[in-house]
């Protein structure tokens, strides 16, 4: 029997991190394919053109094939035959409750779920990661957060997207599942969750700071358990070392160290893309360059050649990300509209 396969996207992909592809690559990678077909299917944003330009842009740079599915100006007169001829549907963010309503009316439901016993991976990004569970925290109701209970339930269990990307989200799931909401699991912004059959596999970000959580009933109050995140970009190893002023260094640049013992200190030299989408979650994504830094009013030496400079309006240069004034920069950039789910 083909392995059944589900990836829920937290928050990230190609229409929150255009410039990060790391989990839509990961998502491509499971199939196993060097050409994968892929369908998007974004119901929940009303078929929204510009939300399938958006994903015809990401998916055009990648080897594979691309297409997707509109219901509401329906045009596939079998919906099985589309479906079934994929290797990845993805579906997109928006209303939950709207895009389930709609699938359930043109039997799309049973189709996906026929898609699924194929082997055909099924993965998404809000919406359409909540859609798979029995139940979770969605915004469909309206601006409240509330809780769904009548998903797909391909997943038991429940589901939190954005887990970080929205102040209320973590205390609405708590007090969801305290109420008699199933236990389940939650996903930060850039953060994906890999099931087999109904077993989760691995958690995976692209943003270094992204997490999974495990919440669940316990006694009278709820249990939040964080669960291992692999990050799927490249962090090198972080070396320390005492100079003879008594000051911890770095020995790969031999700065000063200021974040003590942060595992992942030196290793933003590389991945200088994930540490800032990490800290800028929901944030428009900054382009910059690698350069050669300048500290102290000297020139760095030829090793420090992989800083980055990020340029946010000025140019912020660590070599170990201080808090400020990174932080108060973040406060001045307008928000971006997430996926609704």
């Amino acid at each position: 029997m083909p392995e059944r396969q589900v990836v829920a996207l937290g928050g990230g992909g190609f229409s929150m991190e255009p410039d990060n592809p790391l989990l839509d690559d990961y998502i491509l990678s499971l199939t196993g394919r060097t050409q994968p077909r892929v369908c998007f299917v974004p119901t929940a944003s009303g078929d929204a053109d510009s939300y399938v330009a958006q994903f015809y842009r990401a998916f055009a740079r990648r080897d594979g094939r691309a297409s997707h599915l509109p219901l509401f100006r329906r045009e596939a007169p079998d919906l099985r035959e589309v479906i079934l001829d994929q290797d990845v549907v993805y579906v997109g963010g928006g209303n939950t409750v709207n895009m389930l309503a709609i699938w359930r009316a043109h039997g799309l439901d049973r189709v996906l779920r026929e898609a699924w016993d194929a082997g055909i991976m099924l993965c998404g990004i809000s919406a359409g990661a909540l859609c798979w569970f029995e139940a979770g925290i969605t915004d469909s109701f309206g601006p409240t957060l509330a809780a769904l209970h009548d998903g797909l339930a391909f997943l038991p269990g429940s589901h939190c997207p954005h887990y970080d990307g929205e102040p209320q989200r973590r205390p609405t799931y708590h007090r969801c599942v305290a109420d008699g909401l199933p236990a389940g699991v939650a996903a930060d912004d850039g953060c994906a969750l890999h099931f087999q059959g109904t077993t989760l596999v691995a958690a995976v970000a692209s943003r270094l700071a992204a997490r999974a959580y495990r919440v669940e009933r316990s006694g009278d109050g709820v249990t939040e358990t964080p669960l291992p995140t692999r990050f799927l970009g490249y962090v090198p190893a972080h070396r320390e070392s005492t100079s003879g002023s008594g000051d911890t260094l770095c020995e790969a640049c031999s700065h000063r160290v200021h974040w003590g013992r942060h595992p992942a200190g030196h290793g933003l030299r590389r991945a200088a893309v994930a540490l800032l989408n990490s800290a800028v979650s929901g944030y428009p994504q900054p382009r910059f360059r690698a350069a050669r830094p300048r500290l102290g009013g000297r020139d760095a030496k030829p090793g420090l050649a992989e800083h980055a400079q990020i340029r946010l309006g000025v140019v912020v240069t660590p070599p170990h990300w201080r808090s400020p004034p990174f932080p108060v920069l973040l406060h001045a950039l307008p928000r971006v509209d997430r996926p609704r789910s």
